[in-house]
């Protein structure tokens, strides 16, 4: 358990160093804020309660001078990585727990950075050209759209872009206001060598489960292509299929086959939404696109649960039988 130095001591410390922005940080977030190279960082990878002032000077001086304290059977003691007097509390034992809290508290800092660091990501053909310079010819994007959606099938793309023939503002479809999604959807369909789009049933979903479906998805679209693709960059997993691929953490704002891919994907599922929302009035489908938004609750509560519903989904499987208990007397 990582504490703070005795009362008398914390105060001397904050008296000594007064960091108010690092202090501010932990007590507004809850966060465990250490100074690394001269700037605040957020060296916890979870919330941490009682977060003061003390503790974010603490871990400030600790890590600018390598010192690491814990608790050990209630004394507090320094196992990081500068010497302490007592040479009780040097062992090995006692070194090694303190390296593997330090590297737990670098990882949980890097993962922030990574996640950080994605908003800022460069969508381009590097991976397109790396593939091609191994001898591929036909590199084909790949990526799923309606994962986390109450309902319809999940949609997914692959496509093919002409090198010769670039299209301007690819990127991840999230990232894309929807008449721009839009318009770079036509553009991909005019200029891409090839494109396909397919989809696994809400049947297939409950079935199997929502990866297994979007995998399912995947590989139908790169089968459905009008040139058989030689080598497969993916978003986020692998489609099963026979073929030299390589799976991509924020894919589709990395590669832009993956981002036309996502655009393709998401436009199509999107289209598919609207006609569902004349046929299913109520859910808010034409503007939610079948997430879980409060106006699509809302319609659950009030008109139940439709065919197109994915029953697996916690939040439409609950009012399903919420509805047979109350059919049924209960």
């Amino acid at each position: 358990m990582l504490v703070r130095p005795p009362d008398a001591a914390c105060n001397k410390l904050c008296t000594a160093t007064t960091p108010p922005k690092v202090a501010a940080l932990g007590q507004a977030r809850g966060l465990l804020p250490v100074r690394i190279h001269g700037a605040a960082r957020n060296a916890g990878s979870a919330p941490v309660s009682g977060v003061d002032a003390c503790r974010a000077v603490e871990w400030a001086l600790g890590l600018a001078k390598g010192v690491l304290l814990v608790r050990i059977h209630g004394v507090v003691r320094n196992v990081g990585l500068a010497p302490v007097s007592d040479a009780r509390w040097t062992s090995p034992t006692v070194r090694v727990q303190g390296f593997l809290v330090l590297g737990l508290l670098v990882l949980g800092s890097g993962r922030r950075m990574r996640n950080r660091s994605a908003k800022t990501l460069t969508c381009s053909l590097d991976f397109e050209d790396a593939a091609r310079a191994d001898g591929f010819t036909a590199v084909a994007g790949v990526d799923e759209a309606g994962r986390g959606c109450l309902l319809g099938p999940v949609f997914a793309a692959a496509v093919i872009l002409d090198w010769d023939r670039p299209i301007e503002g690819l990127d991840d479809s999230k990232k894309l206001d929807e008449p721009t999604r839009e318009a770079l959807a036509i553009l991909i369909r005019e200029r891409a060598r090839a494109f396909a789009v397919a989809t696994a049933s809400v049947v297939e979903i409950d079935r199997i489960n929502i990866l297994q479906a979007s995998r399912l998805a995947m590989r139908r679209a790169v089968e459905a292509l009008g040139i058989p693709a030689d080598y497969l960059l993916v978003d986020a997993t692998t489609v099963a299929l026979p073929l030299p691929q390589r799976n991509l953490i924020h894919g589709d704002a990395l590669s832009q086959s993956i981002a036309a891919a996502s655009i393709l994907a998401k436009t199509s599922r999107d289209a598919l939404l609207r006609e569902l929302d004349l046929v299913y009035p109520g859910y808010g489908l034409a503007s939610n696109k079948g997430y879980g938004a409060p106006e699509h609750l809302a319609g659950l509560d009030r008109l139940g649960v439709t065919p197109e519903h994915r029953m697996t989904y916690a939040p439409v499987r609950e009012r399903a039988q919420r509805t047979l208990f109350a059919e049924a007397g209960f």
